[in-house]
């Protein structure tokens, strides 16, 4: 917002007076504003500290008035507003002055809406995180500058100022300053005098010394586009900086132009304290906004270039994401905007000045600028101007600082600097520190700041060869060993990590010169932790680790090894290493015994083995992976893997590590395991975290493996030893410099209270020692050996000590040196009030009876030396016992799949980005979107950031939300005019972005689609988390899904055969509510649009069928009948879950509550879904916060008008039943647990998004770890307690949802027809559904019943490999012998059924395959079959399927009776390799009523020519080569496509291949390919 004011003038450093009514002074960034960057637990600050003013007065009285800020943002009618958390005076001598404060605009006190903060207390709690705001409301507005009143408790004459912003929030931190004695501070009476000089019209005078000019831009005042638009702005203005500028020039738009080299110029606003930034980053493309900045090392090296009729052009180099640039400021031609200045590259520039407004921008822009003379006074343009060595000093004396620190904390690296690193790093800070005074020019600056950093970086790059040395020593003596371990020795395991140790050093020390001084510190940190990382893995004792820790062991492949399989008589296979035998195994009387580990021997009876082998049996393959999005909610688009290998590495997009994987298996009986848990293709879900091993197999191939169950349990003795405070007294401490003050004694050291202190000598009594390092010494009541120091730092803050010598003697007089500690090496604190500190154990190397403490440096500028408590703690040294073990570990012999393996390891693609993609929407004449009413044309870009698709179409936008579109941050619509796929979603032409502006909503929405997804809602909304940027302005983190409605991204249902119903209370001028129903429920046809019908009476009728819809929905409710004839019962449980879940109230009052019908299904009803709007969810609704509280609170909240429809709907016995389903349901899939991984994978990866959305809008509008961790104990409190207090049901009916499944087991089998007949009977099988068993709804289970579940059984999917290895194998088989098909010629081939061990069978079915060639004429049953049902059916053209059954349960008769005859015909010559009837997934019913199966059956069969010459008699395929398969020696001739003879063959009965090029032939009238 635009607030100038001449008020800015600011311009004086200082202006002093003859009394207090007349002096000011004036801070600015000459002065260091905004301050010094300073950290709090991951957040920053600005601390300020002035320069001793003097006011030549005494005074009592200091106002602080803010008239410029870093944003200069003044809302809702007040001035600048400005946030401070700390506020303090000292005088002179450095002593805190205690204060009251008071305020003009303290926001708490005159905003009867909020608070903000802690208030005028908040800036003297010594607390940077609670703080004082200044007025932003509108209740009672403040116009006037904003200030805060200092009432003294003591007088002073001169006095030093500090302060502290808002923690995390710099946008409110002051810029500019006017401190006054508690009167007006009145800027407009300073610059008076100032004067529009001559203007500037050679590059020459630019350079001349001493001058400040003016920036005038030469916009043009308006323009009319060709389509007859007008813009209009003020026309030519005099710069205040980028972003504002006036028509009259005054003081406040004086200019400085800072040398920065090559004829280069920073461009400085000494009022403002801004320079022009580089502003390379914003330009799109186009164009950018050009802008300025208050830091120093992001200003632009601007080229001013003299042009015709004394004007000027300026550019600069720089860089955006895309390229390097030369980019040409210009002045903007409308107010209002983000800038006053605007950049483009040269052809732009040219296009623009030739009239041209296609290129990118539609309006004129003045390239050419015109500058003047400043016209003031000596005195006043010395205060305003910052010399070269200011901002030298400013930019080096921090790191000259920081450099000296290191050398002090490093030395010369214990000798290692063999290259005189130190002593070229302190040569150079010596030369630069004496340049700064006579440094000419910016790009000395930049030069000398270069060379100090890359000096630095070698010099900490040298304090690695150190660490290097160790490790190859570590290497070169220690001793390593294998399971199991010998004692005093290392894992061999354990080599890698000094190997991982020495490729870290190597390459950080390839970094030198490179590598920031921070950088090297972590790496030795990195360093230290890994090397205590292989400390730790020393073997204590044979045979293990010690110290606890788990023995590593691999476990062996069946294919590691020898390995002996056992084939079962079942069809299992158990496979043993013979190396993990306890002894070799034995065959006994026909039983093979094998001795395990643990004492067990597994054997296997003759009856139950067949075989015993070495050779690993047939596996079947892992033959295609990938995950589906429609089995992947938050995968937009398919990934597949397109060669399968057994290492499948795939790069996924998806936020969330929870998967379901789609696969095939080169076998129909292979089955595919995950440790030991059956992995079902597109259903089972699984964490892909880390990578999946998929072993795939057979089901009952296992090896038997020894698995640790429990690790051991050891001792864990001290390491670190003990501690024991030592008893000091006042008259044991001494000190060199004592306190100025009798209140400031040794004493209060010692008195357990924060709030005393001591202070070393400070005031005047300081001038004569002020480079005296100030000590305490300590007389110890008994020798010590090895000690720990504690201190508590002064309750104020900017005390801290930074370096302490450490000194030992025994008499008070010789002293040694024993340890310096500091707070770069040894962590010692730094910019806080209070803080502790305890340190290492220190070593005196010898027993004490003195220590001394001298402080070298500290925060102070006189390095003061100031505590609020000391103690010295004695350290017992820790004992030498070694760990012992309490127990073993726990071991079992296990069966464990055996089979290929598969790895499946994910590329998380979210994982391996600084943030989540940008959206920029650029508006048509760069307009912003005011209204919801009406749309404005514009350019829509996707920057997918490497995990999606870039994307770029044009668009319409319009504001969208009902309570939502009243915040500052507005949600918006988006309308392409074709249907995309943006980020890979569902085609569609309408999306929304929403903003989520409520403070701690940026996950809300995200959580409750993904709860949704979970729990099966219907059509729940996908969400991508954006960066939103408008116009090139940047308005925060948004998220990107679909707009609710009937498309196929969102209601995949036409518009012509159903309708989205909105129960909403707001209501809206495009389509009216209406009132309906038992529960009067406020029903808006969302879609169709029935206003834009044609035939307006036909939009009548249907909108009166859909109220009556609703009606009769709501009478079902009302009355607890008939419910399941209208509502989707199952739908809207999923619906209310999720709502339940999130705790969104909404439901109730009702607001977006939509439910759909499809009209056209003839079963169609009412369905609650999709799921929309969540901001006032987990209880935001009652408490204004997000998972604070509610977990046990009720979704259904009794003061809104449509709780009683929810009350009574929950309250139905059959909702009810539905609804402990659908919980039950989604707690047995780990809901929890994805949903958990979910926030965790989300927030990682916006992480950035939602600090930038901070930034811009408030720290309140930000989300962070514990906002996370939050969320997470939340919903899985709240889910827990729901689902607990849920009453129970038996919900068989609901999961085995499968017409004809009697049994329950989600499967058709010919048992389900038994158990019917058994019931009519009267024996009622253990697992039977009444419901299921009546097929016909007839309320009868009868025969009929049984009839038409056989036909379903018929007609069903073949059982799985996994449901046949889970019924037990038959003791009986089916045979036949081989049989003869003569071409042409029936034959009947004879099924029999033997039977052993007296187990006999009421009903069976089975499948028939034949090859290519043969046909199945007729399948007739047998004599053994005279009393049963008897049918078949061909399935394809090569499967029939047989069932069979009886109405009275009676046995099949005979022992080893043929039950079937298959009449069978070949018609052509079958591949030798193929000639084979198949029998399979048999199974059949036993007397107990109990399923079996029996194990499949080949049936082979040879071919013979028949009588009849009808058939060929040869068969031919194509391939590598053309083969022939003959029943009888003949000729076989080859023709090329166009009819020419290729070749003629011999070809005798068998196989033949001819080997021919790649191409397309003829035979015998048929086509062959050979590739």
């Amino acid at each position: 917002m635009k607030r100038v004011l001449f008020s800015l003038v600011c311009v004086l450093s200082a202006m002093f007076g003859a009394n207090a009514q007349d002096w000011s002074v004036t801070l600015t960034a000459v002065d260091g504003l905004p301050g010094v960057v300073k950290d709090y637990y991951g957040s920053e600050y600005y601390q300020f500290n002035s320069q001793l003013l003097t006011p030549g007065v005494t005074t009592n009285k200091v106002r602080m008035t803010v008239v410029g800020t870093m944003t200069n943002e003044a809302p809702n009618g007040n001035n600048l507003t400005f946030a401070l958390s700390e506020l303090k005076i000292y005088d002179k001598d450095g002593m805190i002055v205690p204060y009251t404060a008071s305020s003009n605009a303290d926001h708490n006190s005159l905003s009867w809406s909020s608070t903000d903060g802690a208030g005028l207390p908040g800036l003297s709690d010594n607390n940077v995180k609670t703080y004082f705001h200044s007025m932003w409301s509108r209740d009672n507005a403040v116009s006037d500058y904003h200030y805060v009143d200092l009432t003294l408790d003591r007088s002073v004459d001169a006095f030093f100022i500090e302060w502290s912003t808002r923690l995390g929030e710099p946008k409110n931190s002051p810029m500019v300053v006017g401190i006054t004695l508690g009167t007006d501070y009145s800027p407009s009476s300073v610059g008076g005098d100032f004067e529009l000089g001559d203007p500037v019209t050679t590059e020459a005078e630019l350079a001349a010394e001493n001058q400040l000019f003016v920036l005038r831009g030469n916009a043009v005042k308006s323009f009319t586009t060709a389509e007859g638009y007008t813009y209009s702005g003020s026309g030519p203005i005099f710069m205040q900086y980028a972003e504002e500028g006036d028509t009259e020039a005054s003081a406040v738009h004086v200019m400085q132009l800072i040398p920065a080299g090559d004829g280069c110029y920073l461009i400085y606003w000494p009022v403002a304290g801004k320079f022009l930034a580089n502003s390379a980053s914003q330009f799109n493309g186009l164009n950018g906004w050009q802008y300025s900045t208050n830091d120093f090392a992001s200003a632009a090296n601007v080229k001013i270039t003299a042009v015709d009729n004394g004007y000027f052009e300026m550019q600069y180099d720089g860089e955006n994401s895309a390229q390097k640039l030369t980019l040409y400021v210009g002045a903007e031609l409308r107010d209002g905007t983000n800038s006053k200045m605007k950049t483009f590259d040269l052809p732009r520039k040219e296009a623009l000045e030739s009239g041209d407004y296609t290129k990118g921008y539609s309006l004129p822009v003045a390239f050419n600028w015109s500058i003047y003379k400043a016209g003031l006074d000596a005195s006043t343009v010395e205060d305003l101007m910052i010399s070269i060595p200011q901002l030298a000093q400013t930019q080096l004396g921090a790191l000259i600082n920081e450099a000296n620190a290191y050398l002090m904390a490093y030395g010369d690296h214990q000798g290692y600097c063999t290259g005189d690193e130190d002593a070229v790093l302190r040569s150079l800070l010596n030369s630069v520190q004496q340049a700064i005074p006579s440094m000419k020019s910016v790009a000395e600056i930049t030069s000398a700041k270069e060379q100090l950093l890359q000096a630095l970086s070698n010099y900490m790059a040298v304090g690695l060869s150190m660490y290097e040395v160790q490790v190859k020593e570590l290497l070169a003596n220690s001793t390593f060993s294998q399971p199991p371990y010998v004692a005093g020795t290392y894992p061999e395991s354990s080599r890698a990590i000094l190997d991982g140790i020495l490729a870290t050093i190597s390459g950080a020390k390839e970094k030198s010169g490179v590598y920031s001084a921070a950088q090297y510190v972590e790496i030795y940190a990195q360093v230290e932790r890994e090397l205590e990382q292989f400390l730790a893995t020393k073997v204590e004792s044979s045979g293990g680790t010690g110290g606890g820790e788990e023995e590593v062991t691999p476990e062996p492949e069946p294919e590691d090894g020898e390995v002996v399989y056992v084939h079962l008589s079942n069809g299992d296979i158990d496979a043993y290493q013979l190396a993990a035998l306890d002894g070799d195994y034995y065959i006994a009387d026909g039983t093979v015994y094998f001795p395990l580990d643990g004492g067990e021997t597994a054997y296997y009876t003759k009856n139950e083995y067949d075989s015993i082998s070495t050779v690993m049996p047939a596996l079947p393959s892992m033959t295609s992976f990938k995950f589906n999005n429609k089995y992947n909610p938050t995968l937009n688009v398919d990934v597949e893997c397109t060669e399968v290998s057994n290492d499948i590495n795939l790069s996924v997009n998806a936020i969330g590590k929870w998967l379901t994987a789609s696969f095939q298996l080169s076998d129909d009986k292979a089955v595919a395991y995950v440790d030991t848990v059956l992995q079902v293709s597109k259903e089972t879900r699984q964490s892909f975290a880390k990578s999946v091993a998929y072993k795939v197999t057979y089901p009952g191939y296992n090896i038997i493996k020894r698995i640790k169950v429990q690790d051991e349990i050891w001792t864990t003795p001290s390491t670190s030893g003990e501690t024991v405070e030592v008893a000091l007294t006042a008259d044991m401490l001494s000190t060199n410099k004592p306190s100025s003050s009798s209140n400031e004694s040794l004493a209060n050291l010692l008195d357990g209270s924060p709030s005393t202190i001591f202070h070393s000598t400070w005031g005047s009594a300081n001038n004569a020692t002020i480079n005296v390092n100030a000590y305490i010494q300590i007389a110890l009541p008994e020798q010590l050996e090895n000690i720990q120091l504690y201190y508590k730092c002064r309750p104020q803050s900017g005390y801290n000590p930074l370096v302490w010598e450490i000194y030992a003697g025994n008499d008070g007089n010789n002293w040694k040196l024993i340890r310096t500690l500091d707070y770069i090496a040894d962590g010692m604190p730094r910019g806080g009030a209070g803080q502790e500190y305890t340190s290492p154990t220190i070593s005196l190397g010898g027993k004490y009876s003195y220590l001394r403490i001298v402080q070298t440096s500290g925060e102070y500028s006189k390095n003061h030396l100031a505590l609020a408590e000391l103690r010295i703690y004695n350290v017992i040294p820790a004992t030498t016992e070694e760990p012992v073990k309490i127990q073993d570990a726990v071991y079992e012999n296990r069966r464990v799949p055996f089979g290929n393996t598969y790895n499946v390891t994910i590329d998380w693609l979210t994982d391996r980005v600084a943030t989540v993609p940008r959206i920029d929407i650029d508006i048509d004449g760069g307009y912003f979107v005011t209204s919801k009413n009406y749309y404005l044309n514009a350019n829509f870009r996707i920057s997918g950031n490497g995990i999606y698709e870039n994307f770029e179409d044009s668009v319409q936008i319009k504001g969208r939300g009902n309570s939502s579109w009243s915040h500052s941050k507005k949600p918006y619509r988006l309308k392409f005019e074709e249907k995309v796929k943006p980020f890979g979603l569902t085609k569609g032409k309408s999306w929304v972005l929403l903003a989520n502006a409520q403070s701690g909503s940026l996950m809300a929405n995200a959580i409750a689609m993904k709860i949704g997804q979970m729990a099966g809602a219907k059509y729940p909304n996908h969400i991508i988390p954006v960066e939103l940027y408008m116009n090139g302005s940047y308005m925060g983190s948004y998220m990107f899904t679909e707009k609710v409605g009937m498309a196929n991204n969102s209601v995949d249902i036409d518009e012509e055969d159903g309708y989205v119903v909105e129960l909403d209370t707001y209501g809206s001028t495009d389509e009216p509510i209406y009132r309906t129903g038992d529960y009067n429920l406020p029903v808006k046809v969302a879609e169709p649009d029935l206003d834009e019908y044609i035939n307006q009476e036909y939009a009548k009728d249907r909108r009166a069928a859909i109220l009556e819809d609703s009606r009769d929905m709501q009478t079902a409710v009302y009355t607890g009948e008939g419910l399941e004839d209208v509502l989707d019962v199952d739908a809207t449980a999923r619906f209310f879950l999720a709502n339940d879940l999130a705790l969104n109230q909404e439901i109730n009052h009702p607001k977006s509550t939509y439910y759909h019908k499809n009209e056209s299904d003839p079963e169609g009803k009412i369905a609650f879904g999709p799921l929309w709007d969540f901001d006032w969810g987990f209880n935001y609704e009652n408490g204004s916060k997000y998972c604070y509280s509610g977990q046990t609170s009720s979704v259904i909240k009794t003061s809104m008008e449509a709780y009683r429809f929810w009350q009574d709907l929950t309250d139905i016995e059959v909702f009810k039943k539905h609804y402990y389903h659908v919980w039950k349901e989604f707690m047995e899939n780990n809901s929890i647990a994805e949903l958990h991984d979910y926030i965790d994978s989300y927030y990682n990866f916006a992480k950035t998004s939602f600090q930038n959305n901070a930034y811009e809008w408030g720290s309140s509008c930000g989300f962070s770890e514990s906002d996370r961790d939050r969320a997470k104990q939340w919903v899985e409190e709240r889910a827990n307690y729901i689902y607990n207090n849920l009453d129970e049901y038996d919900v068989n009916d609901l999961i085995y949802t499968l017409p004809g499944d009697v049994n329950l087991n989600n499967q058709l089998t010919v048992h389900d027809v038994a158990v019917i007949t058994a019931y009519i009977h009267g024996n009622v099988y253990k697992r039977f559904s009444e419901a299921k068993a009546d097929f016909n709804a007839d309320g009868y289970i009868d025969l009929d019943d049984a009839d038409l579940t056989a036909g379903e059984v018929m007609m069903a999917e073949a059982p799985s490999a996994t449901y046949a290895y889970a019924t037990p194998l038959a003791a009986g088989e089916l045979y036949a012998e081989d049989a003869v098909l003569e071409l042409g010629e029936d034959a009947v081939v004879p099924l029999n059924l033997m039977r052993y061990s007296g187990e006999e069978y009421t009903a069976m079915q089975f499948d028939i395959m034949v090859p290519d060639g043969v046909f199945i004429n007729d399948i007739v049953p047998a004599q053994a079959l005279a009393s049963h049902n008897f049918s078949y059916e061909m399935l394809d053209m090569n499967t029939y399927r047989v069932v069979l059954y009886s109405d009275d349960n009676a046995t099949i008769s005979g022992s080893d009776d043929v039950i079937v005859s298959i009449d069978a015909n070949a018609t052509s010559v079958v591949e030798e390799d193929a000639r084979a009837f198949e029998i399979v997934n048999a199974y059949a019913v036993d007397g107990n009523n109990d399923e079996v199966r029996f194990n499949d059956l080949k049936i082979a069969f040879s071919q013979a020519t028949g009588i009849s010459d009808t058939y060929a008699t040869f068969s031919v395929k194509g391939g590598d080569c053309i083969k022939v398969t003959a029943l009888e020696p003949q000729e076989i001739v080859v023709y090329s496509v166009d009819g020419r003879l290729v070749r003629k063959v011999r070809v005798n009965s068998g196989t033949t291949r001819i080997a021919l090029p790649a191409g397309v032939y003829v035979v015998n009238g048929e086509k062959v390919l050979v590739y």
